[in-house]
């Protein structure tokens, strides 16, 4: 198979995993990811993409914990985000599962006043996934995080125990581990394509 079919077979078959094993994958395969991550692109090669690599398994646990619990406080309606709404919801029912029992939490944050500080950690994110695809790692996109920006407790939780620096925000996470179950086929067909010719 060439180089060129394999990218595209990565591409293809990766799924978001929302069910994990126990074992936490090796260091050498965290860095592997991680090095992925930060060969992505950024707006004028200004590389200011911040990656922090939870495995505590206390720490990843109290970050769930306030997230639904500053997830419950918030109010939504059917023009909600379909996402965000689920998260409210759920949270609200005290059984949402942000994490869904990964071993490891990768977040990217970037400057606060950086005009392409989401663009920047979206290419660090993808180019992520798609590596653990490739070593037959299994992850999903945590977007939850971007919504509890300007959240105080999240925010003094972030900056005081994950060392995220106040200048700083999370723009997206990944969460990575071996996958317990693997979605099926996905589809592809929903997505427009104009050329113009």
């Amino acid at each position: 198979m060439s180089l060129h079919n394999e990218t595209l077979k990565t591409i293809r078959d990766r799924r978001s995993i929302r069910r994990y094993e126990e074992t936490m994958p090796t260091r050498e395969e965290i860095l592997t990811v991680v090095e992925a991550g930060r060969c992505a692109p950024s707006g004028g090669n200004t590389q200011t993409t911040r990656f922090t690599v939870i495995t505590n398994p206390q720490v990843l646990q109290q970050l769930q914990q306030l997230a639904r619990q500053e997830f419950a406080k918030m109010d939504c309606d059917e023009t909600t985000y379909k996402s965000l709404r689920h998260a409210i919801l759920a949270s609200k029912k005290g059984d949402y599962p942000m994490l869904y029992g990964a071993p490891v939490l990768i977040l990217v944050s970037n400057l606060r006043t950086y005009g392409n500080n989401y663009s920047d950690c979206a290419c660090a994110l993808q180019n992520m996934m798609l590596a653990a695809q490739s070593i037959g790692l299994g992850t999903c996109w945590i977007n939850q995080f971007r919504w509890l920006n300007e959240n105080g407790p999240m925010i003094r939780y972030l900056q005081e125990r994950c060392r995220i620096p106040q200048e700083e925000q999370v723009c997206g996470g990944v969460i990575l581990g071996i996958p317990a179950a693997i979605p099926g086929e996905l589809r592809h067909d929903g997505y427009p394509v104009t050329f113009i010719e």
